[in-house]
C-alpha cells in the first residue's frame, strides 16, 4: 500500500479548489455575457436586460479590448516567427 503525503493530499485539493473556482468562473461569466448581450439588444431576448446605453457601452469596451488584445498577439507571433536581426 502507498502511503500518501500531505504534500500530494494539498496539492491535489489545490487542484480541485482551482477547477471549481474555473466552472464557476466559466458559468458566472455567461450569465454576465448574456446580461449585458440582452441590454446591448445583441442576444438573448427573454432573459433580464441590463439598461441599454450602459450595456452597450461595455459591449463596445470588451469588443475593442478583444480586437487589441488579438492584434497584438498576432503581430507578437508573427515577431517571433519571422525572427529579429541578431546584431541591432
Amino acid at each position: 500500500m502507498k502511503s500518501i503525503s500531505t504534500e500530494q493530499t494539498k496539492g491535489n485539493h489545490r487542484d480541485l479548489v482551482r477547477k471549481i473556482i474555473k466552472c464557476i468562473s466559466v458559468v458566472l461569466a455567461i450569465f454576465f455575457g448574456a446580461y449585458l448581450l440582452n441590454g446591448a439588444g445583441v442576444a438573448f431576448p427573454s432573459w433580464f436586460a441590463a439598461p441599454t446605453a450602459i450595456a452597450k457601452f461595455i459591449v463596445m469596451i470588451i469588443v475593442l479590448t478583444s480586437l487589441v488584445k488579438t492584434m497584438i498577439l498576432i503581430a507578437n507571433f508573427l515577431y517571433n516567427w519571422i525572427g529579429t536581426p541578431k546584431d541591432r
